[in-house]
């Protein structure tokens, strides 16, 4: 359930959301895959609290 959720705000270009959701699901790999995309984003946005989650 976790995972395909976070495949479809991934789709919905909801990378934040997409995060936490394949965290949930323990997909650490992918959860790793969706920050290096996004991780200068969030940092420049000063949103670094979903880095550090």
């Amino acid at each position: 359930m976790w995972l395909r959720a976070a495949r479809w705000y991934e789709a919905q270009g909801e990378m934040r959301e997409a995060i936490v959701h394949a965290l949930e699901a323990a997909d650490f790999s992918y959860a790793a895959s969706l920050l290096e995309r996004t991780a200068e984003d969030i940092w420049l946005h000063g949103e670094t609290h979903t880095l550090y989650r």
